[in-house]
């Protein structure tokens, strides 16, 4: 039998990814795109999937294009006849000899200002430096053993998602808590169905011991949060999607739907 879930990960995680994002959120703000009119928003990541190859993590920043200018029209279509080639909205943040910050990225124009250098590269080490990062986030994915049901964690710095197929529906469900935003939402495909059943499956899916290390095991077991109660309101509903606020006490964590 396998000792940790979907759900034993999400607790043990929610507050160090908060904090996590938080720090990505400052900089956010401390990247200037007013130039730029084709950028709608931008926000930062960390990419950590190749530790095994020995390389570091990597702050990544990612545009959301304007979609009411004509290039980001464009790329609606190129996306809705599946040709748009994905990457190109992505830049890496490398550093010069000076220390100073750069985003790699030749199709939009962002940077960060020499006003706001000297705090950009602080955080951002703060991030790529910190322990959890490095190795709670050294690859994204968790499975249950054998994997009957598609179902699947990843845990990303700005959120959690858990889905697959439950014994309370034959078609695929995600989970999505945004530890950050205090906020979840639970979607599948328009006009089926969503119940809190389903969402009690896949927040209690037994997770594959191969995918939790020593590293994990330990952050897990010494959470405080980790055995606190999901309470999730009765709901039944075909709209394809609910969206929850999250409250919490000392005890319990309360999804609250919208």
């Amino acid at each position: 039998m396998e000792k940790y879930t979907t759900k034993d990960v999400l607790l043990s995680t929610k507050d160090k990814l908060a904090e996590i994002e938080k720090k990505l959120n400052r900089l956010k703000k401390l990247t200037c795109t007013k130039n730029d009119k084709n950028i709608k928003s931008i926000r930062y990541t960390v990419t950590n999937i190749h530790q095994h190859d020995k390389k570091e993590p990597e702050l990544r920043c990612i545009v959301s294009w304007n979609d009411k200018r004509l290039r980001g029209m464009l790329k609606n279509l190129q996306v809705y006849f599946n040709l748009y080639i994905w990457g190109r909205e992505t830049g890496k943040v490398v550093r010069d000899n000076n220390g100073d910050s750069y985003i790699l990225n030749d199709d939009y124009h962002m940077y960060i200002p020499n006003s706001n250098q000297e705090e950009f590269g602080t955080i951002s080490e703060e991030v790529l430096s910190d322990e959890f990062v490095r190795k709670f986030l050294d690859g994204y994915w968790f499975y249950p053993k054998g994997n009957a049901l598609n179902q699947s964690m990843m845990v990303f710095p700005d959120r959690i998602e858990i889905g697959g197929l439950t014994n309370f529906a034959n078609y695929i469900t995600y989970f999505n808590y945004f530890p950050a935003e205090k906020t979840a939402k639970l979607k599948t495909i328009k006009g089926f169905e969503l119940s809190e059943g389903i969402l009690h499956e896949l927040l209690n899916i037994p997770l594959d011991d191969s995918y939790i290390s020593d590293y994990r095991k330990k952050y897990i077991d010494s959470s405080a949060a980790k055995d606190k109660k999901i309470i999730i309101p009765e709901f039944n509903i075909n709209t394809g999607e609910v969206d929850f606020n999250v409250e919490e006490d000392d005890n319990e964590i309360y999804l609250v739907k919208k």
